[in-house]
C-alpha cells in the first residue's frame, strides 16, 4: 500500500538464566538475518542489523538517570569533605583556645584517654545535632523537590525516608564526625601533663595544621568549581544551537479520537477538518500536522536510493522519514532552501513527490541540486520526485545532531497518528482556548494531548542537563563559601595568636602595610597549593564528566584557568580581611594586654 517500512517495534522477553543481554542481542540479529534470507530472500546490511539492540528492562526504564546520579553524589560527598575540613579547622582553632585547660587537666591526672574521649562526646552531641537537622530539613523538603522531578528522574515516587535513609543518614553523620575531629582528638591526646609555665608550647607544632586543612578543602572545591564551570559552558553551547525550527509563538498538541467511534477514513476527514477550522481561527498564521512532532521521542526510517543524471540508482541510504500536511513547515517556521514544500495538490491520485532535509540532499546528491531527481524506497515499490529541500531539523533534542530525513505528503502516504503545529500571533498561551474551541467544533469528544506552546516543549528537551548544571553549581557556590570561610577563620586565628607579636613590631616601627602583605601571602600560600594540587585531580576526575558534556571538553583551557583562579582570588579576599585588621592594630592597646 505504499506505506514505508521499517518501524520501530520494542519487545519484552525474560532472558533464560546465564544469558545476558549482549549474547541475547546477538542472537536476535541472528534470528532476523535469517528470517530476512529465507523468508523475504533479502538478507540485512550490517547498518540495518545494527539497529536491533537488547537492553535491559531497567536500563529501559530509569534511562540515563544513574549517569546523572553518581555524579551528583560525587558532588554531595566533596561538599560534606569540605564543611569536614572546615569544621576541623573551627575545632582546632577551639582546641588552641583551651590548651591551657586541657594541660591543667593532664597535669593534675587525667589520662590522655579521657580527655580524648571528653573532646569525642562534644563531637558526638554536635554531630547529632547537626544530622537531625539535616534529616528534618531533607523530610520536610522532600515533597517539592520530588515534585520538581518526574521530567528529569524517573520513577520518583519511590523517593521516600525509610529505614535505609536513616542508616545511611546515621552513618554519614558519624563517618562526618569522626573525620572532622579526628585532628582535635589527636591533639587532645597529646596534650603534656608539665609544663604549665608554657601553656601554648604544647600547640606550637599543629599550626600547620589548619593550613594544611584549608589546602585540601580548596583541592576539593577547585574540583567541584571545575565541574560546574564544565557544565555552565556546556549548558551554554547547547542552548545555543538552533534546533531548525523558530518555536516562538507555536503551539502543538495531540488528537486523540475515541478508537471505537471512528474508522480510519473518518479520522482522516476529522483532521482535514481540524486543520481548515484552525486556519480559519483568528489569530493563527498556520497550522500543519506531522508524524512525530519535534523534541518527542518516536521516529521511523526506511532506506532510500537516489538516481544520477542519467537514471541510474546509486547506493542506498537510511534516512528518517516523517508524514506532513501541508502549513506544516510554515507554521514551524523550518526554512524552505530550494523548490516548494508540500501543497495541498500532493494528493494520492497525483505524482508522488517528496521533500528532503539539507543532510538527506548532500548525501543523496553531494554538491548537486536534488530537485527534479528520482527517490526509489528500499522495496523498489515507489519512485518519486524531489520537489524541496528544507533546513535540517533536531528532532530528538538540541544535544543530538540532524539525520538525514524525507518528508512524504501525508496525502500520498496517509497516517492518523499526527502532531499538530499551529503558529498564532502574539502570546500562544493567549491563543490556547481558540484552538480547543476550534477542535471541539469539529467533535466534542477529541482530546487534546501534549498540548503545550513550542517553546516549553524545546526548554523540556534540556531540562534534565539544566537540572545537572543547577545541582552542580549549588554544591560548586556552597563550596565555595565554605573555602571562603575556612580561609577566613585560619586567617583571623592567626592574627589573634600572634597579636602580640604584631602589636611590638608596629611599636618598633613596622609599616602596616608590610605586616598586612606578610599576612595576606602567608594565608593565600595554602590556597594556591591547594587550588594547583586541585586542578590536577580534576585533571583525571573530570572524564567522569565527559558524557554530560556537550560542546566543550573536561581539557577545555578556559575551565582549567578559570577554575583555579577563583579559588586563588576568593581565598586572598577571604585573608585580606583579617590582615587588614591586623594592619590597624593599636600597639598601645596590644602591649596593655
Amino acid at each position: 500500500d505504499h506505506r514505508p517500512a521499517n518501524s520501530p517495534i520494542a519487545f519484552n522477553a525474560p532472558l533464560l538464566p546465564g544469558v545476558g543481554a549482549a549474547q541475547a542481542q546477538d542472537e536476535m540479529r541472528a534470528l532476523f538475518q535469517r528470517y530476512a534470507t529465507e523468508v523475504e530472500g533479502d538478507a540485512f546490511e550490517p547498518e540495518e542489523l545494527a539497529g536491533i539492540h537488547v537492553v535491559p528492562l531497567r536500563t529501559f526504564l530509569i534511562g540515563g538517570a544513574d549517569r546523572l546520579l553518581l555524579p551528583a553524589l560525587l558532588a554531595v560527598a566533596l561538599v560534606l569533605l569540605v564543611a569536614c575540613g572546615n569544621l576541623s579547622n573551627l575545632v582546632l582553632a577551639h582546641g588552641r583556645g583551651r590548651a591551657h585547660e586541657l594541660t591543667i587537666r593532664r597535669a593534675i591526672g587525667a589520662e590522655a584517654g579521657r580527655i580524648g574521649r571528653l573532646v569525642l562526646t562534644e563531637a558526638a552531641f554536635l554531630a547529632l545535632l547537626g544530622g537531625a537537622a539535616g534529616l528534618a530539613v531533607g523530610v520536610l523538603t522532600l515533597e517539592g523537590f520530588r515534585a520538581a522531578l518526574p521530567e528529569v528522574l524517573p520513577r520518583t515516587r519511590g523517593i521516600r525516608v525509610d529505614g535505609g535513609v536513616l542508616l545511611f543518614t546515621l552513618t554519614a553523620t558519624a563517618g562526618a564526625a569522626l573525620l572532622s575531629w579526628s585532628a582535635p582528638l589527636l591533639q587532645a591526646s597529646r596534650v603534656p601533663a608539665s609544663p604549665l609555665r608554657r601553656p601554648g608550647g604544647a600547640h606550637r607544632g599543629d599550626r600547620g595544621g589548619g593550613r594544611l586543612l584549608v589546602a585540601g578543602q580548596v583541592a576539593l572545591t577547585v574540583v567541584l568549581v571545575g565541574a560546574a564551570t564544565l557544565t555552565l559552558r556546556s549548558w551554554a553551547a547547547l542552548t545555543a544551537e538552533d534546533p531548525g525550527f523558530r518555536p516562538e509563538s507555536v503551539v502543538t498538541f495531540r488528537p486523540r479520537f475515541p478508537s471505537a467511534r471512528f474508522s480510519a477514513e473518518e479520522q482522516a476527514a476529522l483532521h482535514e477538518g481540524m486543520l481548515e477550522r484552525l486556519r480559519r481561527t483568528p489569530g493563527v498564521q498556520a497550522a500543519g500536522t506531522v508524524l512525530f512532532m519535534p523534541m518527542h521521542s518516536g521516529g521511523a526510517w526506511t532506506s532510500m536510493r537516489g538516481t544520477d543524471a542519467g537514471g541510474d540508482e546509486r547506493d542506498a541510504v537510511d534516512v528518517s522519514f516523517r508524514m506532513v500536511s501541508e502549513g506544516y513547515f510554515e507554521a514551524m517556521g523550518i526554512d524552505l532552501l530550494e523548490g516548494r514544500t508540500v501543497s495541498s495538490e500532493d494528493r494520492e491520485e497525483s505524482e508522488p513527490v517528496v521533500v528532503l532535509n539539507r543532510s538527506a540532499a548532500s548525501h543523496l546528491w553531494p554538491g548537486e541540486s536534488p530537485l527534479g531527481r528520482t527517490l526509489v524506497t528500499g522495496g523498489g515499490e515507489v519512485a518519486r520526485r524531489v520537489v524541496g529541500v528544507v533546513e535540517d531539523v533536531r528532532q530528538s533534542g538540541l544535544a543530538t545532531a540532524a539525520l538525514p530525513e524525507i518528508y512524504y505528503p501525508v496525502r500520498q502516504v496517509p497516517s492518523n497518528r499526527r502532531a499538530y503545529a499551529v503558529r498564532v500571533s502574539g502570546d500562544p498561551s493567549d491563543a490556547l482556548a481558540g484552538i480547543v474551541t476550534a477542535v471541539h467544533e469539529v467533535d466534542p469528544s477529541i482530546a487534546l494531548m501534549d498540548f503545550a506552546p513550542l517553546e516549553e516543549v524545546v526548554g523540556d528537551s534540556v531540562r534534565r542537563p539544566r537540572f545537572f548544571t543547577s545541582l552542580l553549581s549549588l554544591f560548586a557556590a556552597t563550596a565555595l563559601a565554605l573555602g571562603l570561610v575556612g580561609v577566613w577563620s585560619v586567617t583571623a586565628h592567626a592574627v589573634r595568636r600572634v597579636r602580640r607579636d604584631l602589636g611590638i613590631r608596629i611599636a618598633l616601627g613596622a609599616p602596616s602595610a608590610d605586616i598586612v602583605r606578610e599576612l595576606a601571602l602567608r594565608s593565600v600560600a595554602p590556597v594556591a597549593a591547594g587550588a594547583a594540587a586541585g586542578l590536577a585531580v580534576f585533571l583525571v576526575a573530570g572524564r567522569a564528566f565527559a558524557g554530560l558534556l556537550y560542546g566543550v571538553e573536561p581539557t577545555d583551557p578556559v575551565t582549567l584557568v578559570m577554575a583555579p583562579l577563583v579559588l586563588v582570588a576568593v581565598g586572598g579576599a577571604a585573608a585580606l580581611g583579617p590582615a587588614l585588621r591586623a594592619g590597624r592594630l593599636d600597639p598601645a592597646e596590644v602591649l596593655r594586654e
